[in-house]
């Protein structure tokens, strides 16, 4: 099964107080989808538990081209295309009904053992990674450059955060960023992101949070005692 697809409708817990879809839900729905989707293929949690393994995410590019509101039914759908070395390519789209596209997404995931937190090769697990291109193919783009901060701010990861791979859900990077900024509850909303993991946060490590601005365009990264993150949101 190269493409998986189901309709949603947008609950209450997905949207912000403009009653439009959190960009963070959409990055959640879209990791719900893959793992149901790994699951269907023969990797999904049922396999990488009992091995020790998990998949983690490396990547994220996302363009919203409209931003759902509550009640909202939409379609989603997720694909892979072929491994590259050790990363793995997926994609997802949100659409509504008609076919109209909202928001398409690209991703890089990796398979990790567990303990080790090291990449470990598929054939040993017999995991076959193939698919086939869609055309609804979003890139992913170069590495971006991190302007000279010029605010910041600390956040301490509370338990809440952390997700069933003992780390800072990836989401939550979004949240924490849109927190920060404060331009979201303004009414602007995030047309396109781009989110690079560098290294996990554990409960209660402390992030040094740093942002800069380029006209609506933010960049941010977050450190530890080693870098953590780096975010480009681009404002509409």
């Amino acid at each position: 099964m190269n493409e998986y697809q189901k309709e949603y409708v947008i609950q209450s817990r997905d949207v912000n107080m403009q009653a439009r879809l959190r960009p963070s839900a959409f990055l959640q729905l879209f990791q719900e989808m893959a793992g149901e989707h790994s699951s269907v293929m023969g990797y999904g949690y049922e396999l990488t538990h009992p091995n020790g393994l998990m998949w983690i995410i490396v990547k994220n590019h996302v363009i919203f081209h409209e931003l759902p509101t509550y009640m909202d039914r939409v379609v989603l759908t997720t694909w892979v295309s072929d491994r590259r070395h050790l990363l793995f390519p997926r994609y997802c789209r949100m659409a509504r009904l008609d076919g109209t596209p909202l928001a398409d997404c690209a991703s890089y995931f990796v398979l990790v053992d567990s303990n080790t937190r090291q990449a470990v090769f598929p054939e040993q697990f017999e995991i076959s990674h193939t698919g086939r291109p869609t055309g609804h193919e979003i890139a992913l783009p170069a590495r971006f450059r991190m302007p000279e901060p010029t605010q910041s701010a600390p956040f301490t990861v509370p338990y809440s955060y952390i997700d069933l791979n003992g780390h800072m859900s990836n989401v939550r990077y979004l949240d924490v960023t849109e927190d920060l900024l404060g331009l979201s509850e303004t009414g602007k909303h995030i047309a396109e992101m781009t989110i690079e993991y560098a290294n996990e946060v554990r409960l209660h490590e402390t992030l040094t949070v740093s942002w800069a601005a380029d006209g609506d365009t933010y960049y941010v990264a977050g450190d530890t005692d080693r870098h953590n993150f780096s975010l480009m949101l681009r404002f509409a």
